[in-house]
């Protein structure tokens, strides 16, 4: 009976710090998620105005684009490097994103 208790103990040992990794990493996905959506509201209210010069479609564009392969390389590869990285290209496209929208909203 101990040694049941005792290899319960050692496989909880393992299992644990396993779960708390896997919840880390599910919350920096889920974080890229919330990124890409905020990215996507702004884009889709820049859209809406219906006044956006050609450079700024081929912009918004490219943004799409950029968060689409993102999106694509999380789902296929989730791994926290893989998320690192989308967190990093994510932060790139939003700060092309953000000074855009400021400008398509004011004018």
């Amino acid at each position: 009976m101990i040694r049941k208790i005792i290899v319960v103990l050692i496989v909880a040992l393992f299992i644990v710090p396993s779960i708390s990794l896997a919840q880390k990493d599910s919350k920096m996905m889920q974080d890229n998620m919330m990124m890409m959506s905020g990215m996507m509201m702004k884009m889709s209210k820049m859209l809406s105005k219906g006044d956006m010069k050609p450079e700024h479609q081929k912009q918004c564009g490219d943004m799409l684009k950029q968060m689409s392969q993102t999106m694509q390389t999380m789902s296929s590869h989730h791994e926290k490097k893989v998320d690192e990285q989308a967190e990093k290209k994510l932060e790139k496209v939003k700060k092309e994103l953000d000074p855009l929208y400021e400008y398509m909203i004011s004018h």
